[in-house]
């Protein structure tokens, strides 16, 4: 199974580090090919055993796309190959982006062609009471196990 993922950068960042973790296990025991997209060209945490390339390489790419921000679910969702398309939210990034527009947000949170998965129950819990959506799965910290079974349903 080919397992797209865009991230904003692959620096010094739990999401970086768990995600980088998790994708090279998955790499070593064959569940999945993964390849990760970013914005910005960082020092990884820790030495990927897959693809890396600048985000303007996943427009044509096959497979499942995971976008991990609202910037990053943004651009998926505008990308032809992949599909189907989940945005994995890592991070309440909106919370401390009170600049950003309610409408704006929630219309990315609701777009039809987005499944959302939490990093956390309590992720769900406040995504599903402050914008009345369901939170189809929850998988901790880039489980890659989990998110395999997530994205084949």
């Amino acid at each position: 199974m080919r397992v797209n993922f865009l991230v904003d950068n692959l620096g010094g960042t739990q999401l970086s580090y768990h995600l980088i973790h998790e994708c090279n296990a998955a790499v070593r025991t064959g569940v999945a090919s993964v390849v990760v997209f970013y914005n910005e060209l960082n020092q990884h945490s820790l030495t990927p055993l897959f693809p890396t390339m600048h985000m303007v390489e996943v427009w044509g790419q096959l497979g499942v796309g995971i976008a991990t921000s609202l910037n990053t679910a943004n651009a998926l969702i505008s990308v032809p190959g992949c599909s189907p398309k989940f945005f994995y939210v890592w991070d309440l990034e909106w919370l401390r982006e009170p600049q950003r527009m309610y409408g704006v947000i929630s219309d990315l949170l609701t777009h039809e062609d987005l499944t959302l998965i939490a990093r956390c129950k309590t992720h769900a819990d406040v995504i599903q009471n402050s914008f009345n959506i369901e939170v189809k799965y929850t998988v901790e910290d880039f489980n890659m196990v989990e998110m395999i079974k997530c994205v084949k349903n």
